[in-house]
C-alpha cells in the first residue's frame, strides 16, 4: 500500500487551473476538493504533521525575547548596528552554525542584526516539534506512522531535487511518500503569486507530480495535495523599521522589536517607549493595526508576553520592508491576519472513491484524515477527520 502526499508551498487556489497545471486540474476534477484554510502563524508545517493548532503547541514563532542562548550572547560585545542589509545574511551564518551546534536544529537567523540577536531566543517549543518530526517520533503523523510499520519517504526541495531522489526510489509494502515542493513560495515572495515565473514553476511541479504517479502506478491508494499556505500581492511596501529609528528612544535599552513581516512584536523597557511607539504606530494606521490577545485565542494562536507585548499586523497586501527575513524586492507575502481568503487547496483521491464528510477545514486537519484513511489509530489531536 502506497499513500503519497504532496505539499505546494504558498500554493493558491487559483493555481490549479486547466492551462497551468493540467494535470491537478484534471485530479481535482475526479477527486474531493476541500478549502483549506491557512494559519497566520510560522509553523505550518508543524501543524500539519502534529495534528494540532499553534496554541496547542505554542509555536506562533520562531524567536521570542531573550535570555537567548549562549551563542547568541556573545555577540553582546558588538557596538550597536541596526542596519538591515544583504551583507547580514552571510554574517549570520557563522551564528546559525553556532546554533545547530549547541541545540542540534538549524533555524533562519536571516538579516536579523547582530546586535539586536544576543537578546532573543529560538522558540523551544517550535525546535522541540521541529525535532520530533525530523527524527520520526512522538506522536505526530511521521512518527505514527513509523510505529505501525509505514516506511516514510519525506523528500524536500525544488521540483529538480524531488525528480533525482524518486528517480532512485525502491517500493516498500506499506509506505507513505511525502513530496515538499518549495519552488512556488521563493518566486511567489521574489515575483509575485501572479508572475509569469510562478506560472512557469507551476507547470513544472504539474508535471513532476504526473510523473510521480506514473511511477507508482497502481500501487498508489491514495493522494492528498495541498499547500502549507497561501501568497498574497504586495502591493505598498512601508519602511517601518526606519521609522523606528528616528524616534527619540533606544533600542535595546528602552524597547525591543522583532520584524517577522507581515508583524512587527513589540516589547517594552518603560512607560515613555511604549507611549512613544503607540503614537507613532497610530501614523500606519492605514498599513496595519494592533491584534489583541482574545483575537489571537480566536485563531487558535497563543497569546504570552514572550511573543510580544504589542503586535502590529499589516494589512493585506502590505509589506513591512525591511524586516529580519527580507531586505527588499518582495512582490508576495502570506500570513496576513486580516485575510478572510487565506485559503490553500486540498485534493484528495483515493483508488476507491470515499466522500469526504465536509467543503472546507484547517491544516491541523490534514494528519488525522490520513491516519484515518491508513485505518490507524492514533490520540486525541484537535484537527478532524474529513472522511464520513
Amino acid at each position: 500500500m502506497t499513500c503519497l502526499l504532496i505539499i505546494i508551498d504558498g500554493c493558491n487556489e487559483d493555481y490549479i487551473n486547466e492551462r497551468t497545471t493540467p494535470f491537478l486540474y484534471e485530479l481535482r476534477n475526479k477527486s474531493s476538493y476541500i478549502t483549506m484554510e491557512s494559519t497566520p502563524a510560522f509553523a505550518a508545517g508543524i501543524e500539519i504533521f502534529s495534528g494540532l493548532s499553534s496554541q496547542t503547541t505554542d509555536t506562533f514563532v520562531d524567536f521570542r525575547l531573550g535570555p537567548g542562548i549562549l551563542p547568541f550572547q556573545v555577540l553582546r560585545v558588538l557596538k550597536p548596528s541596526y542596519r538591515l542589509n544583504a551583507l547580514n545574511k552571510y554574517k549570520n551564518n557563522a551564528i546559525l552554525a553556532l546554533h545547530f551546534l549547541f541545540t542540534g536544529a538549524g533555524v533562519d537567523v536571516a538579516h536579523i542584526p547582530l546586535s539586536i540577536l544576543p537578546y532573543f531566543r529560538v522558540n523551544e517549543s517550535f525546535l522541540k516539534n521541529k525535532k520530533l518530526q525530523k527524527k520520526g517520533t512522538g506522536n505526530n503523523l511521521l512518527g505514527i506512522l513509523k510505529r505501525n510499520g509505514y516506511k516514510v519517504n519525506f523528500v524536500y526541495g525544488t521540483t529538480e531535487t524531488i525528480d533525482k531522489r524518486m528517480g532512485r526510489y525502491s517500493r516498500a509494502d506499506k509506505e507513505v511518500i511525502i513530496l515538499h515542493y518549495g519552488e512556488t513560495d521563493y518566486f511567489g515572495h521574489k515575483d509575485g503569486p501572479q508572475s509569469l515565473e510562478i506560472k512557469k514553476v507551476l507547470g513544472r511541479i504539474d508535471e513532476s507530480i504526473q510523473k510521480v504517479c506514473r511511477l507508482l502506478g497502481s500501487d498508489l491508494e491514495g493522494m492528498f495535495v495541498f499547500g502549507d499556505h497561501n501568497m498574497v500581492e504586495v502591493t505598498r511596501s512601508v519602511d517601518l523599521w526606519g521609522g523606528l529609528q528616528n524616534l527619540n528612544i533606544d533600542l535595546i535599552r528602552d524597547y525591543f522589536v522583532f520584524l517577522n513581516s507581515p508583524m512587527a512584536r513589540f516589547w517594552f523597557k518603560n512607560k515613555l517607549a511604549e507611549q512613544k511607539i503607540r503614537t507613532f504606530l497610530e501614523g500606519f494606521g492605514e498599513y496595519g493595526r494592533e491584534v489583541t490577545k482574545d483575537e489571537l485565542k480566536h485563531k487558535s494562536l497563543p497569546a504570552d508576553d514572550k511573543d510580544g507585548e504589542l503586535i502590529f499586523w499589516a494589512k493585506k497586501g502590505v509589506n513591512f520592508s525591511p524586516d529580519f527575513y527580507h531586505i527588499q524586492g518582495i512582490k508576495g507575502m502570506h500570513g496576513y491576519f486580516d485575510d478572510a481568503d487565506a485559503t490553500t487547496p486540498l485534493i484528495i483521491w483515493s483508488k476507491e472513491k470515499r466522500d469526504v464528510l465536509r467543503e472546507r477545514c484547517q491544516l491541523r486537519d490534514i494528519a488525522p484524515t490520513v491516519l484515518d484513511f491508513l485505518s490507524i489509530s492514533y490520540s486525541q489531536m484537535d484537527g478532524k477527520s474529513l472522511w464520513m
